[in-house]
């Protein structure tokens, strides 16, 4: 005899279902949900759960995984959990902390010295260059990028914006130039 699954709240007669032995774990999903259709007698409150020592342990992995999945699916789709999001501007001001506590260069060492090594080879084939000369210009040239892109930024604030724009770096660049 098969029967439709009951309504929440309904019972269900008692001789329609097969009673599997107590003793036992329930061999399919089906019979699972079957014990719990008959442990719920009332309408239970929105969010109430069952007792976790009335439901039945499932017994082989599918079926765990069948209700993991069932879960996932209920609450409007099987995405992982969402990361936390920062406020704008947050990661920004951490990223800026963590470069001010380091002393190393933020131009990388390999592709500076092959650009230095490039320009050199454009000059003159022969030419070759100490590592300590190398991590000199380095440190020059991040000195000069830092400075730039701040100048360029009080630039941007003056004129009430967040993004730096080529403007701003146009005007630094000819602020500069007066003075020297």
């Amino acid at each position: 005899m098969v029967t439709s699954t009951p309504k929440r709240g309904t019972r269900l007669p008692e001789e329609s279902l097969p009673l599997p032995s107590p003793l036992q774990p329930p061999s399919t999903a089906v019979e699972i949900t079957k014990r719990r259709a008959r442990i719920v007698t009332s309408t239970p409150k929105r969010d109430a759960r069952l007792p976790e020592e009335s439901l039945p342990l499932p017994s082989t992995a599918v079926e765990i995984t069948k209700k993991t999945d069932s879960k996932s699916a209920s609450k409007g789709g099987s995405t992982p959990a969402r990361k936390l999001r920062c406020r704008p501007g947050t990661v920004a001001l951490r990223e800026i902390r963590h470069y001010q506590s380091t002393w190393n260069t933020l131009i990388p060492k390999l592709p500076f010295s092959r650009l230095v090594r490039e320009i050199l080879a454009d000059l003159n084939r022969d030419l070759r260059i100490q590592s300590l000369a190398l991590e000199a210009l380095q440190e020059s040239a991040d000195v000069f990028l830092i400075g730039l892109l701040g100048r360029a930024n009080m630039c941007c604030i003056h004129a009430h914006r967040v993004t730096i724009m080529p403007s701003d770096m146009k005007l630094v660049q000819e602020v500069r130039e007066d003075y020297m």
